[in-house]
């Protein structure tokens, strides 16, 4: 016998409807009701699932060996030496990934950019372009002259029509340079299944057009980004991330991409700004820090997490080195990187990622 099993052995099987009884008896009186979650999306969710009650589970697939993400730093690119600067103490910090913000086109010039990027291996490091970089045929041909970006592996990340299939014509073969962000929807207020059907949408937008010019599908979905943001109900965002992976292979289907050969999204994921405290910063590390193991076991590629003190009550650096401190918390002490798909197989997450799935495809 192993382990395991002399474990639960010592545990009697417990039946759905003995355990109801007993929770209706402690409710004393009081509607089952009230401990059924009724979600924002509009469906109820039982405080308790078992193999018998919990709804199949969807095929989330996740083609790795780890649970690894990239720790991303967000840059300013408005002045090209200080960014740098800021880039490189990010990675001497535990940082592995930068995203540059551009607020012009002036700053993404051949100039600028050799001056923001040269200190840096493109090679081994993911870099993120996001704002008003302008021309993006412009931006990733100044890029391309840059030592080691030909084997880049990181995006672009404005949303879908910035670039097209066009414009990266000579980009590296693991770049991403089509995007679509539900980060407007979710600072809008949407819910977590309107942020996947428009996620889907604007995914389905890219492949019905490109494909109509001439494009191919699967290489279509292999450019794509995706851009999420995290909130803190922690196993339905949780789900989120999952359900989005559940449903990718459908939409791929629909555009006539085999099976074998379906690539994955690259999911990058923004902590959420929704829940931020201005008055009490410190309780913000405790919501950075729910909001990034969702995103982590829910299995994001890329995770970036907002500094606990926007506001500026404490020194930038400071914030910023206590911010990416979290990654290596649950990284190296906790080992949330050690197992793929750490959610599969729980009744409760499944059934959750099982009703997601259903209503944001409706």
């Amino acid at each position: 016998m192993s382990q395991a099993e002399s474990l639960f052995s010592g545990f009697p099987p417990v039946d759905h409807a003995d355990w109801k009884s007993r929770v209706l008896k402690e409710l004393k009186g009081a509607d089952y009701d009230k401990i059924v979650w009724k979600t924002p999306e509009g469906f109820a969710i039982e405080p308790w699932y078992n193999r018998r009650t919990a709804l199949p589970s969807p095929v989330v697939p996740l083609k790795r060996s780890a649970n690894s993400w990239n720790i991303c730093e967000p840059v300013d690119a408005g002045n090209p030496v200080e960014a740098a600067k800021t880039a490189a103490a990010a990675l001497a910090g535990g940082a592995n990934s930068i995203e540059f913000r551009f607020s012009e086109p002036s700053q993404s010039s051949a100039d600028r950019l050799g001056t923001l990027v040269g200190g840096l291996d493109l090679s081994s490091v993911p870099i993120y372009l996001s704002g008003a970089f302008g021309d993006a045929s412009e931006l990733l041909g100044n890029l391309m002259k840059c030592t080691g970006f030909s084997a880049n592996t990181g995006a672009i990340l404005n949303d879908s029509g910035t670039a097209t299939p066009d414009d990266a014509g000579d980009h590296p073969a693991g770049f991403r340079t089509l995007c679509v962000s539900t980060e407007r929807f979710h600072d809008a207020g949407a819910t977590i299944t309107q942020e996947l059907a428009f996620a889907l949408a604007g995914a389905s937008d890219l492949l019905s057009r490109f494909t109509d010019a001439g494009f191919e599908a699967t290489n279509l979905a292999s450019s794509m980004a995706f851009v999420f943001c995290i909130g803190t109900s922690h196993f339905p965002e949780l789900a989120k991330l999952r359900a989005f992976r559940a449903m990718w292979p459908q939409l791929l289907g629909a555009y006539g991409v085999p099976e074998n050969s379906m690539p994955e999204p690259l999911v990058f994921v923004r902590t959420s700004r929704r829940a931020t405290s201005v008055l009490d910063p410190y309780t913000n590390i405790l919501r950075i820090s729910t909001e990034a193991v969702s995103a982590i076991l829910g299995g994001c590629d890329t995770l970036q997490l907002a500094s606990f003190d926007a506001a500026g009550s404490v020194p930038a650096d400071f914030a910023a080195r206590i911010t990416r401190n979290i990654h290596h918390l649950l990284r190296e002490e906790s080992g949330l990187d050690r197992v793929v798909d750490p959610a599969a197989g729980s009744c409760y997450i499944d059934t959750l990622t099982a009703t997601i799935c259903r209503h944001s495809w409706d």
